[in-house]
């Protein structure tokens, strides 16, 4: 027997046994008394066995060392970077891709694997009216993203596809707000535009984008005969969640001929909630829209998907026919959407979860969010001691701790917080990870109409979100008491005022 094989009986024992090892992780990932970061022990660099060794054995110990040196994002108590407690229905959906293994970058290939990867896009699809459009998986929202750039680039410039940027009159440039993700500058860089081709239009109070410096910031660069080709808004930001004026934006880009693409990796999901179209019905007057189901749709990693309005111009930049590759009935195959050629089956964790929990299921998700993000915001401003700093429809939320309170104020502008409050906002939430409680970040967010257009400027402030679908009350009300007592602390403070 090849050294690959193991017996029936053999495979069936160890599908049990990391079916246990999973719901142990979880079991104890989920515990109160649990570190939010565990740290147990490095692990010296040891070189490729020479002999095989028990599978069961290798599996326990590897489940044993990654459960105990971990970031848990399967705990409650993590309000971190978008990243979710898997679904299981996602999981087993994952599980039965790898098992599987089919080749998606042909039909004639995976048949089966095409037609429910098109059934999973088309609730998307439809979901925006865009019935003829075309949709693809992809490793996530950073390379939708850039499907995206590539399709505006040689759709509203042609002549790219041929004979490349030299052969333009000007130099392309495309708009982002400064809040926007900063995958689009490494991808300006990417595609030859070069980084200052991205141009940084100043937010508002609530960090959304102002079509009034937008129109003004196209108007100078078409006069310095620049080529203006897109806009790209968004749809929950990283650090803020703010939401762009997708309206405002798609009637300025109509009447200027640009291109609208929306990166709503994190807050795009909510498209399958016909009960929150208040929030994002003007998605669908965008010409592409990004969007990552291993974020708000608690999918396991990596699953994103990019969707185009026009079926011609997603098709257009990645049309190739390789003489060795099957010619289906296909128009359009699925290695000649994207970057990727060999493609893994994406999509099945998301049909699978799809079946087995409903679209209502969705929305009561996405409902059960954002009101207790709203408690957290609450039981926040009853503390005299902290403040929100924005308040995004979505369930992120940014705040301060204040060294004098602000009487009557829920919301502080970031430019009135002190040099004592910023650094004092960095040590809570270091402090809080040290010590495990949970996982909270700093970011930093720019002053209304701060025009700076550069990362990492702006005062520092705590950033929180509810992601995990197990968060309940009990747990938000435990952070908020966590930060009183850990900002009574003087050690901290004399710390947190040494930083500066």
């Amino acid at each position: 027997m090849p050294h690959f094989s193991h017996t029936l009986r053999e495979q069936r024992r160890l599908w049990r046994l990391l079916g246990e090892l999973a719901a142990g992780y979880w079991e104890h990932a989920a515990a109160d008394r649990t570190p939010v970061v565990e740290r147990r022990g490095r692990r010296a660099a040891e070189p490729l066995p020479l002999r095989p060794r028990s599978a069961a054995a290798a599996l326990r110990q590897a489940a044993r060392y990654l459960g105990r040196n971990a970031c848990h994002l399967a705990s409650p108590r993590y309000y971190g970077l978008m990243n979710p407690k898997p679904a299981l229905a996602g999981v087993l959906g994952d599980a039965l891709a790898s098992v599987l293994n089919p080749q998606l970058a042909v039909e004639a290939h995976a048949s089966g694997a095409t037609a429910l990867e098109r059934e999973a896009l088309g609730w998307f699809l439809a979901a925006l009216g865009w019935r003829r459009g075309q949709g693809q998986f992809t490793s996530g929202g950073s390379e939708a993203n850039l499907v995206a750039l590539k399709v505006a680039l040689n759709h509203r410039l042609p002549g790219v596809a041929r004979h490349g940027l030299r052969g333009l009159r000007g130099q392309p440039v495309f708009y982002v707000s400064e809040e926007s993700h900063h995958s689009l500058e490494k991808f300006a860089d990417l595609l030859g535009l070069g980084r200052d081709a991205v141009r940084w239009i100043p937010t508002d109070g609530e960090f959304a984008m102002r079509p009034d410096l937008l129109a003004a910031a196209i108007r100078r660069d078409r006069r310095a005969g620049r080529l203006p080709f897109a806009v790209v808004g968004t749809f929950g930001t990283t650090s803020s969640g703010a939401v762009d004026p997708i309206a405002k934006l798609a009637a300025l880009c109509r009447r200027e001929r640009l291109w609208l693409h929306v990166d709503g990796a994190y807050g795009g999901s909510l498209i399958l909630a016909p009960r929150f179209r208040r929030l994002w019905g003007a998605l669908g007057r965008a010409d592409s829209l990004t969007l990552d189901p291993h974020k708000w749709l608690a999918m396991p990693f990596p699953l994103g998907v990019v969707l185009v309005r026009d079926p011609r111009a997603a098709a257009a930049p990645f049309r190739v026919q390789a003489a060795y590759v099957p010619r289906g009935k296909q128009r359009v195959e699925s290695y000649q959407l994207g970057v990727q050629w060999s493609r893994r089956f994406l999509g099945l964790k998301l049909w699978l979860a799809g079946q087995v929990y409903g679209r209502r299921a969705y929305e009561r998700h996405f409902a059960k969010q954002m009101r207790l993000a709203d408690y957290f915001r609450a039981r926040l401003a009853a503390r005299p001691a902290f403040a929100t700093v924005s308040e995004s429809p979505l369930p992120i939320t940014c705040f301060t701790w204040l060294e004098r309170p602000r009487p009557a104020r829920r919301k502080i502008p970031v430019e009135e917080l002190t040099r004592f409050e910023r650094q004092m906002n960095l040590a809570l939430a270091e402090e809080m990870v040290r010590r495990g409680w949970a996982w909270i970040s700093a970011t930093r967010l720019r002053p209304e109409g701060s025009g700076s257009g550069a990362p990492l400027r702006g005062p520092t402030v705590m950033r929180m979100m509810v992601i995990n679908y197990e968060t309940r009350e009990r747990h938000l009300l435990r952070l908020v008491r966590d930060l009183d007592r850990l900002a009574a602390d003087p050690a901290l403070r004399r710390r947190a005022a040494r930083s500066g």
